[in-house]
């Protein structure tokens, strides 16, 4: 069998309860490792997390009101030690990191770390969600979803380029 292909879609957040991977009879909930957990689409996705009982060990760059049942890890996920120490534990990984302003590319430097410190902790569930389009083998993009790839190439060439090489990564994980 050969590697697997990432498969970028868009899942409702009520079927997250396949990640439950939980074998131990001690452990009774399922753990969520979480990057971008502050930004638009991670905090619906922290609330959805909490409303279905998941455990949430929650990285975070920016000051975050404390909730008791999240377990807050601060740092960058460039920081292949801070992503380690983040996922240490989790039964699943989800990333749901944006592009912030003036920053320099984040994605497939984070990728490269969650990546690492899943093999090395044996996690093998990884959601990544992305509002950048990237080209695909797969694809079967529609001709105006094509041009707003191309103007993403075009106005936003090295925040696209490194979600591409993010892309590349993920083919290639083996997880």
């Amino acid at each position: 069998m050969g590697p697997l292909r990432p498969l970028l879609l868009t899942i409702p957040v009520g079927w997250l309860s396949f990640i439950n991977t939980s074998t131990s009879f001690m452990k009774t909930k399922t753990t969520i490792a979480l990057l971008g957990g502050t930004g638009k689409s991670g905090q619906y996705l922290v609330h959805q997390l909490l409303q279905q009982n998941f455990a949430i060990r929650m990285l975070i760059r920016q000051d975050f009101t404390p909730v008791p049942t999240i377990t807050v890890v601060r740092g960058d996920a460039r920081d292949p030690r801070t992503v380690r120490h983040l996922v240490k534990g989790a039964d699943a990984v989800i990333s749901t990191i944006g592009q912030r302003g003036n920053d320099g590319p984040i994605f497939s430097a984070a990728t490269a770390n969650v990546i690492q410190a899943m093999r090395e902790e044996g996690i093998r569930r990884y959601i990544l969600t992305t509002g950048l389009s990237v080209n695909t083998m797969a694809d079967q993009k529609s001709h105006w979803v094509a041009q707003a790839t191309d103007w993403m190439y075009t106005h936003y060439p090295q925040t696209t380029s490194d979600k591409q090489h993010e892309y590349g990564l993920l083919q290639h994980a083996l997880l």
